[in-house]
């Protein structure tokens, strides 16, 4: 009898879905993710983070597909350590980002590379964030941007996102897309990139049809991911956007929730 895991691709946000704490993996989920595998699934993660800040998952988990990383700028294969696909930002938005910085002087400005993090401006929010990522970081100047940047992410506290975000929408050239991954950060992206576009190149690198591929995730980045999945879930711990946008609600992230996804594939 063929597994009900079998040519099924299954795409997982990391943080708040996945993971509850930044670092903590309920036992149930491991368990879960390795029955998938063995039955012949496709794992893949799906973050926001740099492929070497989820370097230790991608040990401990072993996932056979190439994961989602930048918030689907960049789609990395940790077994033959190469970049499969990448989408960068347009070197055109340079000013725009420079306004942005003079306009907003609280916030911190990171941005994401293929080997590295560089650091325009820090406040608490990026002292954190920088303790936790694991990629090469250095410091840069808002004159001398890297040319080639997965994505630009904004930390602040939420009320000043918000106005940034306000901002954005009446002021952003058309060569960008943004969003909030979480209340305190802000995220600039290339035009028509995110986790569903993602999914869509890497359904296609694998010859995985829509129906066959599964997603969960818990915020606003995901929402997209979400829509693109042929089955989508959501943490009940989740924001009300991914909630509203998955098919399926599942239990609390620190309970397991992707083990309670792969439970209902195995069911249903």
């Amino acid at each position: 009898m063929s597994s009900p895991f079998e040519g099924k691709l299954l795409v997982s946000d990391i943080d708040g879905t996945l993971l509850y704490g930044g670092v903590h993996i309920p036992p149930r989920n491991l368990e879960a993710i390795r029955r998938f595998q063995q039955g012949g699934g496709f794992f893949a993660l799906a973050t926001g983070r740099a492929w070497q800040s989820a370097a230790p998952l991608l040990e401990l988990l072993q996932p056979k597909a190439p994961g989602i990383f930048v918030n689907g700028a960049s789609l990395y294969d940790a077994n033959s350590g190469r970049f499969v696909d990448e989408t960068f930002l347009d070197p055109a938005a340079d000013g725009f980002l420079a306004e942005m910085f003079a306009r907003f002087p609280t916030t911190a400005m990171e941005i994401f590379t293929r080997n590295e993090l560089c650091v325009a401006r820090e406040n608490g929010y990026s002292a954190y964030h920088q303790r936790v990522t694991v990629a090469p970081q250095r410091k840069t100047d808002i004159r001398a941007l890297p040319e080639e940047k997965y994505k630009v992410l904004w930390m602040d506290d939420p009320e000043v996102i918000e106005q940034m975000r306000l901002w954005y929408e009446a002021n952003a050239p058309e060569n960008l897309s943004a969003f909030r991954s979480c209340a305190q950060y802000f995220e600039i992206m290339p035009k028509g990139t995110d986790k569903g576009s993602g999914l869509c190149r890497l359904r296609e690198l694998l010859g995985i049809p829509k129906e066959d591929s599964c997603a969960i995730g818990d915020y606003e980045n995901d929402i997209a991911m979400l829509n693109c999945a042929g089955i989508s879930a959501a943490p009940s711990s989740g924001d009300e956007s991914a909630k509203q946008a998955a098919q399926i609600v599942v239990g609390d992230c620190t309970g397991g929730a992707v083990a309670d996804f792969i439970n209902y594939l195995e069911q249903r």
